[in-house]
């Protein structure tokens, strides 16, 4: 498969430690009842399953008047460890779990997610909702579909089935760990917290948004790197539009953005290795580093098959 960019994607600096969050956010924030937007006048609507031929209907990724949230700019700092165009991910086994219950670092991961409630606007519900609808998927082959008009069909076409190979195994793996650390999402911990979105059922941990988001992130910055920063401000959106929502804490979505980038990161090296041969998720199993657990890999075969 033909790629721009480096030939590899070597992991050349340490994995950061355990993840915890700021203890500085106030323990007890909590948001008035009446702060929130009453339930029956969100629109939420479940994702859709969107594929590169869906994508072509019309959604531009930030158009110029359409900046980087005031409300992501406010979440983003508060997510430590959401890696970059540069930053090495993590594998499977590299996911050391969520805060245990009761602990200081799980008190102020539910304490973002409290504050983060202060900050609902309708407007900004909207926003969680647009990104919630597509940003996991369709923006990313809108990303795609810019990329063919730069370097033609036949190369653009190999470079989605790329995209598309790595999010399909990003999606298996993150399944396993969610299986695996089988975390209660914020709503479900406290119900006083409504989300503005389609209420996911599945495990917190790790958030999949934010992996899918992370993953594409990479990708589309080592087929086109002239898209990074545009491509790494959606997946940031992304992470805080999760934690604004009230379905992930923050380090469901540091976790995501880690897990996605380090499946990406496999996945352009079995590109490289494989040529213009078709990628599958075993391949991608097959690139990702030896520290993850044998069985967890068996689990992910399975998933991916």
């Amino acid at each position: 498969m033909q790629l721009s960019g480096p030939t590899s994607v070597p992991r050349t600096t340490p994995l950061p430690a355990r993840l915890e969050v700021p203890v500085d956010v106030p323990i007890d924030a909590r948001a008035p009842s009446d702060a929130r937007v009453p339930i029956d006048a969100r629109a939420p609507s479940a994702p859709g399953a969107a594929t590169a031929a869906a994508a072509d209907g019309p959604f531009t990724p930030l158009a110029d008047d359409a900046p980087f949230p005031a409300v992501a700019a406010e979440i983003v700092p508060k997510l430590p460890g959401l890696p970059g165009k540069d930053s090495p991910g993590w594998s499977l086994g590299d996911l050391l779990g969520p805060p245990k219950a009761g602990s200081l670092a799980a008190r102020a991961d539910m304490a973002t997610v409290k504050g983060a409630q202060l900050l609902r606007t309708p407007e900004r519900d909207e926003w969680a909702n647009r990104m919630a609808d597509d940003g996991a998927m369709k923006v990313w082959f809108q990303f795609a579909k810019q990329h063919r008009g730069e370097v033609g069909k036949v190369r653009g076409w190999l470079d989605t089935a790329l995209l598309a190979a790595t999010m399909a195994s990003n999606s298996a793996l993150t399944q396993v760990a969610k299986q695996k650390f089988d975390r209660q999402r914020p709503y479900q911990v406290d119900p006083s917290i409504k989300p503005p979105v389609h209420l996911p059922r599945d495990s917190s941990y790790p958030s999949g948004h934010t992996s899918s988001a992370f993953a594409a992130a990479r990708v589309i910055s080592t087929l086109e790197p002239t898209l990074a920063a545009e491509a790494y401000d959606i997946a940031s959106q992304v992470a805080a539009s999760r934690v604004y929502a009230g379905v992930h804490f923050p380090t469901d979505v540091v976790a995501g953005a880690l897990l996605g980038t380090g499946v990406a990161d496999a996945a352009l090296r079995a590109a490289h290795k494989k040529g213009s041969a078709p990628l599958d998720p075993a391949d991608v199993i097959a690139a990702m580093d030896t520290n993850a657990p044998a069985a967890a890999a068996a689990d992910l075969e399975a998933a991916a098959a």
